[in-house]
């Protein structure tokens, strides 16, 4: 949660409408191939849609990537919410959650890449 208030706060400084809804992605890593597919059926329920998926052994044990991504606000209870319950699914299927990213909404009708 600390990690996602500095993140808000940079973009809250840099001008951002935090409560005009955009595409967040989320980065999840896991050990194996079965769990990253029981974790990315769960999240489908909760209609995050897989944006990539793919293996870096770079990543060391956790070398199975999942990018998902959802619709949503990024004020600071939304945010929370949606990162509390993709952390708590990584955690169920022996995943790590890594983060989140946005693009940045400095008005109604621009949206710039964070």
């Amino acid at each position: 949660m600390m990690s996602n208030r500095r993140v808000l706060e940079i973009l809250e400084e840099r001008g951002d409408k935090l409560n005009v809804p955009r595409e967040v992605n989320h980065w999840i890593y896991f050990k194996n191939e079965e769990d990253r597919g029981a974790f990315e059926r769960a999240v489908n329920v909760q209609n995050f849609t897989t944006i990539d998926s793919g293996f870096d052994q770079n990543y060391g044990e956790y070398a199975y990537k999942l990018v998902v991504a959802k619709t949503e606000n990024v004020d600071v209870g939304d945010i929370d919410s949606y990162s509390s319950l993709l952390l708590a699914l990584a955690e169920q299927f022996n995943g790590d959650y890594d983060g989140w990213e946005c693009p940045m909404i400095l008005n109604d009708d621009n949206a710039e890449d964070n």
